[in-house]
């Protein structure tokens, strides 16, 4: 996984973001939310880079089943924290795990995501392998959402708090939407979608299995 540190103070941080940094979250869940617009309260869903539990809550709060994974314990300090207090703990289950070795059985799940850019943390040469895994823990039928920085886009600037070091490497392992788009193909999606955000900074794949 990539060189970028997560700690207390940032991921504190991430709950209350400055203006342009919020506005991005806001366009990525509002997408979602109309993406999923038939998601349905038995769903089984598994949140990759859970971080604070934002997604893990939304979810739960829809009455889905929501597991939610870190590789972070603080992170999943903090995303216990915000489950409780949403009291959604009773359909949120936490785990440390990493993407590339997910302790799933095969067919686990309707409905993959890994949001925020999440995914570029891990570096090119795994993302083969980190998407087989989304792959294979999902159910026939079942989706896959995440979301990338975009390197095509030149106003691309990430989130506030990242150093420029960890910009230029979140950069280095950011594909092109039209990389990214053959790769997920690649590992045996049926139907592969793309969709750039507004802002230019984003764009999500949305992949059927």
């Amino acid at each position: 996984m990539s060189g970028v540190t997560y700690t207390l103070e940032r991921y504190q941080t991430y709950m209350n973001l400055p203006e342009a940094d919020e506005a991005k979250k806001s366009v990525e869940m509002q997408w979602v939310t109309e993406t999923l617009h038939d998601l349905q309260p038995s769903h089984h869903v598994l949140d990759i880079g859970t971080a604070t539990g934002r997604y893990a809550v939304y979810f739960a709060e829809r009455g889905c089943h929501v597991t939610g994974v870190d590789v972070s314990d603080v992170a999943l300090t903090i995303a216990q924290q915000n489950v409780e207090a949403a009291n959604c703990a009773d359909r949120v289950h936490l785990h440390r795990m990493n993407v590339l070795n997910l302790e799933f059985l095969e067919d686990s799940f309707d409905l993959v995501t890994c949001m925020m850019g999440t995914i570029c943390h891990v570096p090119n040469e795994q993302k083969m392998l980190a998407f087989e895994e989304i792959h294979r823990v999902l159910r026939p039928g079942g989706q896959a959402i995440l979301t990338f920085w975009d390197p095509d886009c030149s106003m691309t600037n990430y989130l506030s708090f990242y150093e420029e070091a960890e910009r230029d490497l979140l950069r280095a392992q950011s594909l092109t939407m039209a990389e990214c788009r053959e790769l997920v193909q690649d590992c045996g999606f049926s139907e592969v979608h793309t969709h750039a955000f507004p802002h230019g900074h984003m764009y999500a794949i949305l992949a059927k299995k």
